[in-house]
């Protein structure tokens, strides 16, 4: 497939989340709950990045308000797939 992820950008702040979305679901193998997140970011000078959040990377100076919900009557695990040789959400 060819797409990869690269290497983690430490950047100095501050720094400004314009956005976020992701998953909160079950890893299959060891049933350990995993958040899967991406966000985008403004810099000091304007300039937005993009990408997954770390974690234990991502200090937060203030607050950052968050809402999470629940879908009810469907199961999301991320299960190994063997075509793409990748963890993937898979939604049941």
């Amino acid at each position: 497939l060819g797409a990869r992820l690269g290497a983690p950008l430490h950047m100095d702040g501050p720094l400004q989340l314009l956005s976020a979305q992701g998953t909160v679901s079950y890893e299959e193998k060891s049933g350990e709950l995993v958040a899967h997140l991406h966000g985008a970011f403004i810099d000091k000078d304007a300039v937005v990045h993009g990408g997954h959040f770390l974690v234990e990377k991502c200090p937060v100076l203030r607050t950052m308000e968050i809402v999470i919900q629940e879908i009810v009557g469907i199961a999301i695990t991320r299960r190994y797939n063997p075509v793409t040789n990748s963890i993937q959400l898979t939604i049941e």
